[in-house]
């Protein structure tokens, strides 16, 4: 081993043999629940986002970049005329009447956008909506286009519910 193979080899934290020792420590570092593997990508591509998203929006967007590594897809770059278009839909979707979750009408067809919509009542679960999507072949398909290669997610939370806008292009 070189001198600086040993340099960097010093550096590394030592991990225990048990990996559900690992797997127990990585999943309680985090305020959402995933995978493992989502837990270790999740920072890595997280640093792409502009610090005014909100941290559900960050941890979403890391999310879904951390699946499409997963399945040898290239991330999402964060596109802040996405967020913009995002926000804006998600603000028109709550300002509908009625309580709770909106009817989730999309976005009028645009030149090769392709979106996501989630709503829950109450506060927001990132962790919900990906499963939900993941659970929706039209949505998941979305999450998965390959030649995706910008995005962006938006939240509007309020008291009567919380609006997610994924928009890919």
């Amino acid at each position: 081993m070189t001198s600086s193979a040993n340099a960097t080899a010093s550096v590394l934290p030592q991990l225990p043999a048990d990996s559900s020792i690992i797997q127990q420590e990585v999943l309680s570092s985090h305020p959402f629940s995933s995978s493992a593997a989502d837990q270790l990508l999740t920072p890595l591509v997280a640093a792409t986002v502009p610090p005014y998203v909100s941290a559900e929006e960050r941890y979403l967007f890391a999310r879904v970049n951390a699946l499409r590594i997963s399945r040898l897809l290239p991330p999402l770059h964060f596109d802040d005329t996405l967020y913009r278009a995002s926000q804006h839909w998600s603000d028109h979707l709550l300002g509908q009447p009625g309580s709770g979750c909106p009817p989730l009408v999309h976005t009028p067809p645009g030149a090769g956008i392709s979106e996501n919509l989630g709503c829950l009542g109450g506060a927001p679960d990132p962790d919900r909506l990906i499963d939900l999507w993941l659970h929706s072949p039209p949505h998941a398909a979305n999450l998965f286009h390959p030649t995706a290669t910008r995005g962006a997610i938006a939240f509007v939370i309020t008291p009567r519910a919380t609006v997610a806008t994924l928009q890919l292009r």
